[in-house]
């Protein structure tokens, strides 16, 4: 893979074949964008869908930039303009279950209520199309890894603040009912930095962090980090800040309507994860 590179952009020579070619070549080169491309690159990531369906201008006007830019995006990155660019995500999206594609098209990931009458049922679908999109974009293989790595560890810390709180505590309670030495980071009365200094390499840390993300999660993410521990991430977009200090990471879309975000996507990754921990301990019982 090689690069041009000049002062205000960056445009690949290779071809990208994939929407994952892309998504990495994002990640990686995304600290090398300017300002405006950064938003876009951001909003790529984390709305693959509006992507693949919406047109350039509606994109543009959701990413809070012209048009012109999302064309200058995609040349960045080797595309001839943001048509070529859209087919990889067109793509992506067609690989997803056929019921999930229908609800998005008929706008159940978001948007206004449409009635009185339909807001239970918008709401429902809504977290039906978020938990479907979850069982085809989680690697279960990793959760594996991920419940290996908490059951080997000498004590479990777990954080998550304001909107994360019920995932972290859920993952608290759960995961002592396992029998796993594990402690909840809750910061009560300011003692957050002292509950985290006893972090050390032999242990693991959960974090949970969504937009706009907790700074208090992010030092102790560091602090466990510099420590040696093994760190857990839960969040909403490849480019969270808690994202790069994780050695496994997963990112979950919770379904929004009207602006209001549910936890069901979230608190379903948990329950796996917690799950997947309790059969392997059955499995190597017997």
């Amino acid at each position: 893979m090689s690069w041009n590179v000049s002062p205000k952009t960056i445009v690949m020579s290779n071809n990208i074949s994939s929407y994952e070619q892309l998504s990495k070549a994002v990640r990686e080169e995304y600290n090398s964008l300017s300002k405006r491309l950064k938003l876009i690159a951001r909003y790529v990531l984390e709305n693959p869908t509006a992507i693949a369906l919406d047109t350039v201008a509606g994109v543009a006007s959701n990413a809070g930039v012209q048009p012109s830019a999302l064309i200058r995006f995609s040349k960045a990155f080797g595309f001839s303009g943001f048509t070529e660019m859209q087919k990889l995500f067109q793509e992506h999206i067609a690989q997803q279950s056929a019921s999930y594609k229908e609800r998005v098209n008929r706008g159940l990931d978001g948007g206004e209520i449409a009635s009185e009458e339909g807001w239970l049922e918008q709401l429902c679908q809504a977290n039906v199309s978020s938990l479907e999109h979850l069982s085809h974009s989680v690697n279960v293989d990793v959760v594996e890894s991920a419940a290996r790595c908490i059951s080997g560890a000498d004590k479990v810390f777990v954080i998550g603040l304001r909107r994360s709180f019920p995932i972290a505590t859920y993952l608290a309670y759960s995961l002592g009912q396992l029998d796993c030495h594990v402690q909840l980071l809750d910061g009560a009365g300011g003692m957050l930095a002292g509950q985290a200094s006893s972090i050390t390499e032999k242990d693991a840390l959960i974090a949970i962090s969504y937009h706009s993300y907790a700074e208090e999660t992010q030092r102790v993410l560091t602090q466990a980090k510099s420590a040696g521990a093994s760190c857990i991430v839960m969040t909403d977009s490849p480019l969270s800040p808690i994202a790069d200090n994780a050695d496994f990471a997963f990112t979950v879309h919770d379904a929004e309507v009207h602006s209001f975000r549910s936890l069901a996507t979230s608190l379903c990754l948990a329950q796996a994860l917690v799950t997947r921990l309790a059969i392997q301990g059955a499995i190597e019982q017997d």
